[in-house]
C-alpha cells in the first residue's frame, strides 16, 4: 500500500476529516497553490530529516475538507501530515484581499494601483464545494510587488502550521498519545472537552508545539537575515534585508492564523480547563518564544528590537483583518494575553505541567533532545 493510499484510508474513516484530495479536480489556480505548499511543506519536513536522521519518513497531503484545521497523525507504523485543503484557500483569501487593499501595508509596492471599494469587507469562511469549482480564484492584488508580498506572507502562515505538526511528531506528541490513550493523532480544531487525555496535558503539547514552530520559521527567517551569504538573490531578498524587517513579515504572517479565530476572554484562573489553550494566548507564546529565541541565539538588543515589530505586525493585522472582513476590532483577548494575565491564568500552568510532569514522560518517545522547561525552554 502507498503513503497515498495509507494517508486516505485512514483520513476517509474519520469522520472529522475526509478523503484524501485529488487535486486534479480542483480549479487551475487552487491546483497551483496546493502543488507549491505541498512542495514548500515537504521541504521543510526533509530538513526536519536532514537535522534529525532518526526521525521516521513523513507523507504530507491535502485533506478533501472545506474547513480549517490540520492534522499529524501515526497509521500503520507511518507518520502523516494533514491540512484541509479548504485551510488553504481561507489563508489565500484573506491574504489576497488584505494587499488588495491600498490601506493595508501601504508601504508594499505601489498602493496606488489598488482601489479600495474593488475589496469590500465580507466575511472569510469556507464553503462547502469550493475545493471543485472550476473557476475558483480569490481577488488578487493588482499591483506585482503587492501580489508577491501576499504570497509570501500566505507561505509563511502555512509554514508556521507545517511546523507545529512536525513538531507534534518529532517531540513524541503523537506516539506518546497513542500509548498512553489510544490516539492516533491530533488536529488543531476539535472538541474543547476532549476524553481520555486530560485538558492539561492537551494544552501543554499545544504549547510546545507552537514553540517548536516559532523557533523552526524564526529561526530559519533570522538566519536569512543576518548571514548574507545565505540570502536568497531573487525577489524574496527583500523580505531580509534587516532582521527587524523579517521578523515583522514573520509576525505579519502568522498572526492572522491566531486571529480567525477570534478574540474570546482568558478564562479565570479557577474555570475548567479546556482541550485548548485560548488562541490569543497562543499567539502570545508564539511570538514570547520567537523573542527569547533570538535573545539566546543572537543577542538581547536585537531581540527587543525585533520584538517591536513583531508586535507592531500584531497590531497592523488586527486593523487589516477587520478592514477586510468586516468584523469589529475586539483586541479584549489580546490586551488579556499580555498583560499578565495569559502568564497566570494559563502559560504558567502549561510551563508547570511540562516541568513536573510532561517533560519526562515524552523523553521515551521523543526524537530530539526535548528543551527543558523554566528560563531555557527553547534556549
Amino acid at each position: 500500500m502507498t503513503d497515498e493510499e495509507m494517508f486516505n484510508e485512514f483520513t476517509s474513516a474519520n469522520r472529522y476529516m475526509g478523503p484524501r484530495f485529488d487535486i486534479n479536480k480542483a480549479s487551475p489556480w487552487l491546483r497551483a497553490r496546493l502543488n507549491s505548499a505541498a512542495s514548500a511543506a515537504r521541504f521543510q519536513i526533509e530538513r526536519a530529516a536532514s537535522a534529525v536522521p532518526e526521525m521516521p519518513p513523513i507523507h504530507f497531503d491535502w485533506i478533501e475538507n472545506h474547513d480549517i484545521n490540520a492534522w499529524a497523525f501515526a497509521y500503520r507504523d507511518k507518520y502523516f501530515i494533514g491540512i484541509n485543503a479548504g485551510a488553504l484557500i481561507y489563508l489565500h483569501s484573506l491574504f489576497s484581499r488584505m494587499l488588495s487593499n491600498p490601506n493595508i501595508l501601504p508601504v508594499v509596492g505601489n498602493p496606488s494601483k489598488e482601489k479600495d471599494n474593488r475589496v469590500p469587507a465580507v466575511c472569510i469562511k469556507p464553503i462547502a464545494g469550493m475545493l471543485h469549482s472550476s473557476d475558483l480564484e480569490p481577488i488578487l492584488p493588482t499591483d506585482a510587488d503587492r501580489q508577491f508580498h501576499y504570497e509570501y506572507l500566505n507561505n509563511q502562515a502555512m509554514g508556521f502550521i507545517v511546523a507545529h505538526e512536525i513538531t507534534h511528531l518529532l517531540h513524541g506528541h503523537i506516539a506518546y498519545a497513542q500509548d498512553r490513550f489510544g490516539y492516533h493523532g491530533i488536529f488543531e480544531r476539535g472538541s474543547k472537552k476532549e476524553k481520555p487525555m486530560p485538558a492539561l496535558t492537551r494544552q501543554t503539547l499545544e504549547m510546545d508545539a507552537d514553540m517548536g514552530a516559532a523557533v523552526a520559521q524564526v529561526g530559519m527567517v533570522m538566519q536569512l537575515a543576518t548571514d548574507t551569504s545565505l540570502r536568497p538573490t531573487n525577489n524574496l531578498a527583500r523580505f531580509f534585508q534587516t532582521p527587524d524587517e523579517a521578523v515583522f513579515h514573520f509576525a505579519f504572517g502568522i498572526c492572522p492564523f491566531f486571529r480567525m479565530f477570534g478574540d474570546d476572554s482568558v478564562p479565570a484562573a479557577d474555570a475548567d480547563i479546556e482541550s485548548y489553550p485560548p488562541w490569543r494566548v497562543r499567539q502570545m507564546i508564539a511570538i514570547s518564544t520567537a523573542t527569547y529565541f533570538i535573545s539566546r541565539r543572537w543577542n538581547h538588543d536585537l531581540a527587543v528590537l525585533c520584538q517591536q515589530n513583531m508586535i507592531e505586525a500584531m497590531f497592523q493585522v488586527e486593523y487589516a483583518y477587520c478592514r477586510v472582513t468586516g468584523e469589529k476590532m475586539a483586541t479584549k483577548g489580546l490586551t488579556e494575553a499580555w498583560d499578565g494575565t495569559g502568564w497566570r491564568h494559563v502559560q504558567n500552568k502549561l510551563i508547570t505541567h511540562w516541568r513536573e510532569e510532561l517533560y519526562n514522560e515524552l523523553l521515551p518517545f521523543s526524537f530530539v533532545e526535548l528543551p527543558e522547561a523554566g528560563n531555557d525552554i527553547y534556549a
